[in-house]
Parts: structure tokens; sequence; C-alpha cells
């Protein structure tokens, strides 16, 4: 997922300023949580990827979205939900957060050109807040 999202938010000219965390670069022998904890900490986007699966986290129900979450209280992190899948996110603190498509039509029920489409707009919505937090500092 996340080579979906550099790889949109690429263009030629622009120089890609990936900061994010992507589990899948912590190396052999880096301590896995303290990477991102550490991350977590320095977002100021998060995206999340809204699933069954996301859900059923206990890690990321207890780890993960409580300093988000805050941090997205405290007013210094944007939260960007993108549903994968039909699930009961409604029940959750998540419910708050607007997403950026339609909870009822997940990516799971689009077409391959519709799911793109909603990358691309996953990928400026992105930019634009890239661009607020840079001139918020």
């Amino acid at each position: 997922m996340a080579k979906r999202i550099t790889g949109n938010a690429k263009t030629p000219g622009t120089q890609s300023h990936d900061r994010g965390l992507d589990d899948t670069k912590i190396g052999v022998g880096q301590e896995w949580k303290l990477e991102i904890e550490q991350a977590l900490a320095r977002a100021t986007i998060a995206i999340l990827l809204v699933s069954r699966n996301f859900l059923a986290s206990d890690f990321i129900a207890e780890q993960e979205l409580p300093p988000l979450l805050q941090a997205a209280e405290q007013g210094g992190l944007a939260v960007v939900l993108l549903h994968l899948g039909h699930c009961l996110y409604e029940e959750t603190d998540l419910e708050r957060y607007q997403a950026i498509n339609n909870p009822q039509q997940p990516l799971a029920l689009l077409s391959p050109a519709k799911r793109d489409e909603i990358w691309a707009g996953v990928c400026r919505e992105i930019k634009v807040l890239a661009m607020q937090n840079k001139e918020m500092s």
C-alpha cells in the first residue's frame, strides 16, 4: 500500500520527502517498537487503511491509535481514513473523522481504474496537508 501512495505522489520534477513509517523497511536488528513509536510521535499526517483486519489488530488499537488520536485532538495531526473493505468503523473513535472515500464503497468493491482514481485523490490530499503543515512551521 505504501508503494501506491509514494508511486502516485511522485511526479516529474518533484522530490520525495517520505519520512513516514513503512514497517517493512524496519531492518533486522532494529528496535521495531521504538521505530514505530518515534514515527508516530513525529507524524503530522496519518493515513489509516481501514478494514476489518485493521480494526481487529490489538497492536493498532492499543499502541498505534491512542497516540495518533491524541495528537489529532490536540491539532497536531491530520487523520486521513481510507476504507479498504466493509467493517464496523462507525463503532470506533474513527467514526468522527471524515474519510477520503465513501465507507459504503470501499476500495475492495471498486474497479482497478476507480481504485487508481481514489489513490490519486489520497496523494493530492496528502500534498495539500503537507503544504499546510509546511506553512504552519
